[in-house]
């Protein structure tokens, strides 16, 4: 059995692709069951393991969890359309039960290609004001650890929906972040020979070096968690 993440396969973007394309076909999901856990389960699994890893060494004091999203859509919320998902996911995600409003390294993989990226999947009100004051009563601090990690690589963007008004007179780099309404940064590519060995893995965890500087700032907004 595969122990290290090697990469993925081709055949896990013609799985991808055929559950795209099968959306609500159960017979057809049953009967590729075996090359779905073979080629998608289980390398995502190993990515997410190492990913995980890698991550955690930093910040150790942070209890993560390994996470790899479901092929099923959550039947509670069905209302027809798509029955399975046509792609995969794998976070590193505080093990609490407040992980959505916590930072977290995600990966995503499907059929027209991959996006990675940091920050939070449904901040609080309370974790834009904790970000607010902390820029206010340290804007210097801010720009070393956020503004110029970001200025430095050319991986991340931020991204997410902006507030219009806008409450405080910082310059545009900071600004952008203190009138967020969605904190994270994502990089976006399309399908690539990467993905096929090691070189994925490599590559994501070598971008989480660059921001780490970010992530660590995220994590200080959470002094209840740390």
């Amino acid at each position: 059995m595969q122990m290290q993440f090697e990469g993925f396969y081709p055949q896990t973007i013609d799985i991808f692709m055929g559950l795209r394309l099968n959306c609500n076909d159960k017979p057809w999901f049953e009967e590729n069951k075996e090359q779905f856990k073979q080629y998608c389960k289980l390398p995502f699994e190993l990515f997410a393991k190492e990913i995980n890893g890698h991550v955690w060494q930093y910040m150790p004091e942070i209890p993560l969890n390994i996470h790899v999203s479901r092929i099923y859509k959550d039947m509670r919320h069905y209302t027809g359309g798509a029955r399975y998902n046509d792609h995969l996911w794998t976070s590193c995600k505080y093990a609490g039960d407040e992980w959505q409003d916590r930072p977290v390294y995600w990966f995503g993989l499907g059929p027209d290609g991959y996006d990675y990226g940091m920050g939070y999947f449904h901040n609080s009100r309370q974790t834009l004001d904790a970000l607010r004051a902390k820029i206010d009563a340290n804007p210097a601090e801010f720009k070393d650890k956020v503004v110029n990690t970001m200025a430095k690589q050319n991986s991340f963007k931020l991204s997410g929906e902006k507030y219009k008004r806008r409450v405080a007179d910082y310059p545009e780099d900071i600004s952008e972040w203190y009138h967020s309404k969605d904190l994270y940064i994502i990089h976006k590519s399309p399908l690539g020979k990467e993905l096929f060995n090691r070189d994925i893995i490599e590559q994501v965890k070598h971008d989480f070096d660059l921001v780490r500087p970010v992530y660590e700032y995220l994590w200080s907004l959470h002094t209840d968690t740390l």
